[in-house]
């Protein structure tokens, strides 16, 4: 197993370019003015320019079905996502409440871009409780700027490394004829995520109005974490354009809400049937790009009192 595993990293590493696209992405909820549920999230990622894949990678990167045209590409993502009850002033657990958890993860991807698809298979490996060091950023944080400490972190999911797959498909079902410049698109996005950290089927659709969108199709996601992923645009192009979507899901398992905790912290039950909806913006030459994203999701657990939570996201991205 090892050698096999050893080959195809060799054989993905020797495909990079120098070129590529850099990004710095944060989630946080304090622009609706909360502290809650999934707090924060800091992404910083790599991916390549188009690359080709050696032959000891194509059969991973078909497992979902192939199509004609199609540049792929290679990425690296460290990502920080931080979530906490509703009342972090206390310092011990309260009924009702999803635990403090953190996660630190590394994640690979792959991915197929065309301009009416694009799939992506990510592989991640991580870990929670203080490994993730989800408190010590939080305290750092709030310590700048003033916010209201948070008193139970000695309650958080415990350690645990994570192994993770994840499969995302965007498919183009309708695009308009330009006009002015700009087109009208629907597209479908669905979702596969196995392992400890989570595991999900999920399918929506999402619509996006501006210019650029063939060369774009995989990069705007509807998703509370991480929505907008530059590394899945086509280097050399320009483009400006508004995007809505919303998404299903039935959730099997989430180290967040059911991983081991202290025996002092009151379970809670994962919900199954969750939904979340996106809404944002994005803007980008052939140097450099920002997007914007609200976005908004139902509970992750059966005993939650609050029916939905929202998160801003800002993405700043270079080509290089």
């Amino acid at each position: 197993m090892k050698k096999p595993l050893l080959l195809a990293l060799l054989s993905l590493s020797s495909t990079l370019s120098h070129a590529g696209t850099f990004t710095f992405s944060l989630d946080n909820d304090g622009i609706f003015g909360v502290d809650k549920d999934y707090t924060n999230g800091l992404f910083l990622s790599y991916f390549s320019d188009e690359v080709s894949l050696s032959p000891v990678l194509t059969p991973i990167t078909s497992s979902f079905g192939t199509f004609g045209g199609a540049a792929h590409k290679v990425g690296f993502t460290l990502g920080q996502t931080i979530y906490t009850p509703k009342k972090i002033e206390e310092s011990t657990p309260q009924v009702d409440q999803r635990p403090y958890a953190g996660v630190l993860f590394f994640q690979t991807d792959i991915a197929n871009i065309s301009a009416y698809r694009a799939d992506r298979y990510g592989f991640l490996v991580g870990s929670t409780g203080p490994n993730s060091l989800a408190d010590v950023a939080q305290d750092f944080i709030h310590s700048i700027t003033g916010s209201t400490q948070p008193e139970g972190w000695d309650y958080q999911v415990e350690d645990q490394m994570l192994g993770n797959f994840e499969f995302e498909t965007h498919n183009a079902l309708f695009r308009s004829r330009s006009s002015g410049g700009t087109q009208h698109e629907i597209k479908n996005i669905s979702r596969v995520m196995a392992g400890n950290y989570r595991s999900e089927i999920a399918t929506g659709m999402m619509w996006r109005w501006g210019s650029g969108l063939d060369s774009s199709i995989g990069a705007a996601r509807v998703s509370m974490e991480n929505s907008f992923l530059p590394g899945m645009i086509m280097q050399g192009s320009s483009s400006a354009y508004l995007f809505a979507g919303i998404e299903g899901r039935y959730r099997f398992n989430d180290i967040t809400i059911d991983g081991p905790v202290p025996d002092e912290v009151y379970p809670v039950t994962l919900q199954n049937t969750q939904a979340t909806a996106s809404l944002g913006a994005v803007w980008y030459n052939q140097t450099l790009g920002a997007s914007f994203t609200f976005s908004a999701k139902t509970s992750d657990f059966k005993e939650d009192e609050t029916s939905a939570y929202g998160v801003g996201a800002l993405t700043l991205f270079g080509f290089f």
